[in-house]
């Protein structure tokens, strides 16, 4: 979420392209040319970018990467966080890690971001910016680990964060299960 809203910095400050191509890649429509402010943690959603001008929300994300969904108030946090924002405020729920496999967000009101998704819209950039290149290369050495994962091939197995290499086998099995049992009522909700 930083470095998105590095990005909001970097639209007030008049490089517009990095921010809309970004956006533009996850199928978020920016509707506004006013200078932004990112907000993080606001009201517990991880980051809220705000119109400066009337500093209404355009855009909400709540970030996963190896935890999953949680609860607030009794309830899952895409059904919880959504209603403290307007109505038809924007509302990205982003999983870049092994949380993707737990389960699908509970709410209808936001948009899942999986890592693949989120890697095309970051591709997008086209800019030579050193931070941006590097968010690029650390979110792309993260498809290519779960690539290799998927394929069981263990080279650069060292270069990865401890256990994600199981959880990321064990939920690629799950989704595939799923998905060739689809029509069924398993009886189940796999996680």
């Amino acid at each position: 979420s930083g470095m998105i809203a590095y990005l909001c910095d970097l639209w007030s400050e008049g490089e517009r392209q990095p921010l809309r191509s970004f956006l533009d890649g996850l199928g978020v429509s920016l509707e506004t040319e006013n200078d932004l402010r990112p907000v993080r943690e606001w009201k517990q959603i991880d980051l809220v970018v705000r119109d400066k001008e009337d500093d209404s929300p355009v855009l909400a994300i709540e970030m996963k990467v190896d935890s999953h969904e949680g609860m607030v108030g009794g309830e899952p946090q895409t059904i919880a966080y959504p209603k403290r924002l307007p109505e038809g405020t924007q509302f990205q729920f982003v999983t870049l890690g092994v949380g993707e496999f737990y389960h699908a967000p509970q709410g209808k009101l936001v948009e899942w971001i999986r890592l693949r998704d989120f890697h095309e819209a970051l591709r997008s950039i086209s800019t030579d910016d050193c931070f941006i290149e590097a968010w690029k290369e650390v979110i792309g050495d993260e498809v290519d680990h779960r690539d290799r994962c998927f394929s069981a091939e263990p080279s650069r197995i060292e270069e990865y964060r401890g256990q994600t290499r199981n959880l990321y086998l064990l939920g690629h099995v799950k989704e595939k299960l799923i998905e060739s049992l689809s029509g069924r009522d398993l009886g189940i909700d796999p996680f």
